[in-house]
C-alpha cells in the first residue's frame, strides 16, 4: 500500500514540474513572439518614414477595390500624390485613421 501511494506522489511531482516547464515554454514563446512583432513594427516605420506603417481596412472602407480586413502597407517617403493613390490620416481626438482614394 505504502508504495503505490509512494507512486503516485512520485508521478505528482513529475507531473506539476512538467506543467511549470511548459508554462515557463508557452511563456517565454509568447515573449519572444510580441518582441518580434514589435521589432517588425519599428523596421517597417523606420523604412516607410511612417508612424503607422501597417493598417487593415474598416467594412465599406474602400470596396469595391479593396475588402474587410485587407491590409495596407503605408509609405510615408512619397511627397507628391498622384489620383488613384491612396491617403491615409489621422484627425484628432480619433484612435482610427481614414483612408481615402484621391
Amino acid at each position: 500500500k505504502n508504495g503505490h501511494v509512494l507512486m503516485w506522489m512520485r508521478w505528482k511531482n513529475r507531473t506539476l514540474r512538467s506543467m511549470k516547464r511548459s508554462l515557463v515554454k508557452q511563456t517565454l514563446s509568447l515573449i519572444l513572439m510580441c518582441s518580434q512583432w514589435m521589432m517588425i513594427k519599428k523596421s517597417l516605420a523606420f523604412l516607410t518614414s511612417c508612424e503607422m506603417p501597417l493598417l487593415v481596412l474598416q467594412p465599406g472602407a474602400m470596396q469595391p477595390g479593396y475588402s474587410r480586413g485587407d491590409l495596407l502597407v503605408l509609405d510615408g517617403r512619397r511627397k507628391k500624390v498622384n489620383v488613384g493613390d491612396m491617403v491615409a490620416f489621422k484627425i484628432e481626438n480619433r484612435s482610427i485613421p481614414i483612408v481615402h482614394r484621391v
